[in-house]
């Protein structure tokens, strides 16, 4: 635990697919079943590339202007195939990734808030919090049911900022962290203000050249570099 308080963030914020859970491989397979019956084939490569980050209402705004045969498919009849999808791949839960409750102890313990911004919907985040016994480490949540513009747009965490500031007024956007995993959530969060630590994953290659702190498993996450990235 960091003994100088004015080392430590006034509180992190944790993007939810592929930082708190392993999600995002998930994601893509409930969309890859949600197009096939139109003849589309959404590739790993394509999804990670095109689409990760994204909420559902913008990947799809997305699939749809790139394939013409889903101009005439509503959103609403879309997205309830890629949800049942999603919600059959994730009917037993899923494990948080390795380091992830390691670390919300050690930031509790130092009094520091946690939150989440995510595209995820509400449901599917608290969902998978339940499951793995996490929903008492955050004291606010932001979802794609709470915005109306997705990630990149800075949005979700302005709003996470609001929350959390309710309670605790004194929280500073610049004194603040946000660990994300992808392009969408770096550009959000650091047009927010946030300070920004990406967990690389193979579809990072393109914010490497950013500058962003980077570290590839939690373990790496000290409370040393956390005071170093502020």
């Amino acid at each position: 635990m960091l003994r100088n308080p004015m080392n430590r963030p006034d509180a992190v914020i944790f993007d939810f697919d592929g930082v708190l859970f392993e999600t995002e491989p998930v994601h893509h397979v409930a969309f890859a079943r949600a197009v096939a019956p139109y003849d589309i084939r959404l590739t790993v490569d394509r999804y990670s590339e095109l689409y990760v980050g994204l909420n559902d209402r913008e990947i799809f705004a997305r699939l749809q202007a790139a394939h013409p045969a889903l101009e005439h498919v509503s959103l609403t009849a879309f997205l309830a195939e890629k949800n049942q999808a999603y919600l059959e791949l994730t009917r037993d839960g899923c494990a948080p990734i390795e380091g992830v409750v390691a670390l919300l102890s050690r930031l509790r313990r130092a009094g520091t808030p946690c939150a989440i911004c995510s595209g995820s919907r509400g449901a599917e985040i608290d969902r998978l919090l339940d499951s793995a016994g996490l929903a008492a480490f955050f004291e606010a949540i932001v979802s794609a049911d709470d915005v109306e513009r997705s990630k990149p747009d800075p949005q979700g965490y302005q709003m996470v900022l609001e929350e959390l500031r309710q309670a605790r007024p004194a929280i500073r956007a610049g004194r603040t962290i946000a660990i994300e995993d992808s392009d969408a959530g770096i550009r959000a969060a650091a047009a927010a203000g946030l300070r920004v630590i990406a967990l690389r994953k193979p579809y990072f290659e393109r914010v490497a050249q950013r500058g962003i702190d980077e570290f590839r498993a939690f373990d790496e996450l000290t409370d040393e570099r956390i005071a170093e990235s502020l």
